[in-house]
């Protein structure tokens, strides 16, 4: 192999070494894209259960307080 040969075979080698590179983190990037829109999606499904559960624990105080106010009632009367 001829001096010219090497020299050629180590620039080949060095471009492909960047665009190694390169190609690792654009998919970095959009790994974390991904990860964070699961987050996002993740987040926004805990707030919708928080909800539905503040929302019937609310319903469920009515409820028991109602009953109260009833069964006092019906006592005194």
């Amino acid at each position: 192999m001829s001096d010219a040969e090497v020299e050629r075979l180590y620039r080949a080698m060095e471009s492909l070494r960047i665009e190694v590179v390169q190609y690792r983190a654009d998919l970095n990037g959009r790994l974390r894209t991904l990860e964070l829109h699961a987050a996002e999606v993740d987040g926004r499904e805990v707030q919708r259960v928080m909800t539905r559960t503040a929302t019937l624990a609310y319903i469920a105080g009515i409820a028991a307080l109602t009953g109260i106010i009833s069964a006092v009632a019906a006592h005194l009367l």
